[in-house]
């Protein structure tokens, strides 16, 4: 079992539609696992008062070749039109499934017993993210993003198809992130585009365009920025595992976006981790709304760039308050990520004592 999602999630409204007396925040964790025969997602609420954490099923189902029962966002959306609030959970090849707040249950949440698409079978691939943009809700899946028609019997319509094959080891349309709208009212959406073994780590926008639909713009290639940071030739991208973290840069209070990523080299096998072709590093991008600059540079830690025992990847970041920076003895921060291949992380200095890195 691996667990996938850790995230708090707040409801505004019963599973009636009607309006709590207060927000209810939980902090939920989803992870999927399987035996021979069955795949299985389930999630975890931890009540607050006693520090517990209680399991739910959130759906199960045959396990069978080339279908991962494997969570991999979440997000709290309310129907336009029953006024129905609901956290959606993607779980997978099986497809996005939602739930609504039951303070009667020891979870909280009262998960649908079947999933809402699709309808029938299986996607051909793992949906890998999902995002609130423009009072919409919209997930990836493949090379398509599908954007949720509201009502008592919703349904998805397909709103970007960039057809191409996609290797699901690989992902396709990865790190949905909502933005401001650059040239008009409404929101933008930002993913990072790697269909397979062959991806540059293109950076893509779409942006409304006021009739329902949306315009694709091409922002930075990461491969491009990665070979211009190092000198020397870079091949396979992967980047946006989540989402691109919105942060404010203290030193100007402008708003930018961290995407983390990794690349294979083609030469420099002295700045490679040894087991692979992937640099021995750690990056990152910086997005603002003038450009989308960087790669921002992290180097594993202990100044080695060769150490097998700490490659360094990006993939996740966190915002520590700086309040707990002033009032709590060092040796009692909690780590807020942790350095090593397919590991979260947050950039961008590194600290071996507690095996997590510090904001620059």
């Amino acid at each position: 079992m691996k667990g996938n999602i850790l995230k708090s999630v707040t409801f505004t409204r019963d599973r009636t539609g009607k309006l709590l007396p207060e927000p209810k925040q939980l902090l939920v964790m989803a992870a999927g696992a399987h035996t021979e025969a069955r795949g299985v997602v389930s999630s975890w609420t931890r009540d607050d008062r006693t520090g517990r954490w209680h399991h739910q099923i959130v759906r199960s189902g045959p396990f069978e070749k080339g279908v991962r029962w494997i969570p991999r966002d979440m997000e709290v959306y309310r129907d336009k039109i029953t006024g129905v609030e609901r956290v959606f959970l993607l779980i997978g090849n099986p497809g996005i499934i939602s739930g609504v707040y039951d303070p009667s249950l020891p979870g909280k949440i009262r998960w649908d017993r079947a999933v809402e698409f699709p309808a029938e079978g299986v996607f051909k691939t793992r949906p890998l993210g999902m995002v609130v943009a423009s009072g919409s809700l919209l997930f990836s899946v493949e090379g398509k993003i599908f954007r949720r028609a509201d009502g008592p019997q919703p349904t998805y319509e397909e709103v970007l198809d960039l057809g191409e094959g996609v290797n699901t080891d690989v992902g396709g349309l990865r790190g949905l992130t909502a933005i401001d709208n650059p040239s008009g009212p409404g929101q933008s959406i930002l993913f990072l585009w790697a269909p397979n073994g062959s991806s540059s780590g293109q950076i893509k926008r779409l942006d409304p365009d006021g009739r329902g639909g949306y315009t694709i713009h091409d922002e930075a290639n990461l491969r491009e920025l990665m070979t211009a940071e190092l000198g020397t030739e870079v091949g396979y991208i992967l980047g946006a595992h989540n989402r691109m973290y919105e942060v404010v840069r203290p030193d100007t209070g402008e708003t930018v976006h961290l995407i983390g990523f990794q690349g294979n080299l083609r030469a420099a096998e002295h700045l490679r981790w040894p087991v692979s072709r992937l640099y021995g590093g750690a990056l990152f991008a910086v997005r603002s709304r003038r450009n989308l600059r960087g790669p921002r540079s992290q180097r594993p830690i202990r100044g080695r760039q060769t150490d097998p025992r700490h490659p360094s990847h990006i993939r996740r970041f966190a915002v520590r308050p700086r309040t707990n920076l002033r009032r709590r003895p060092r040796r009692q921060l909690p780590p807020i990520g942790r350095y090593g291949m397919d590991l979260q992380g947050t950039a961008c200095r590194g600290d071996k004592k507690r095996g997590s890195y510090k904001a620059a």
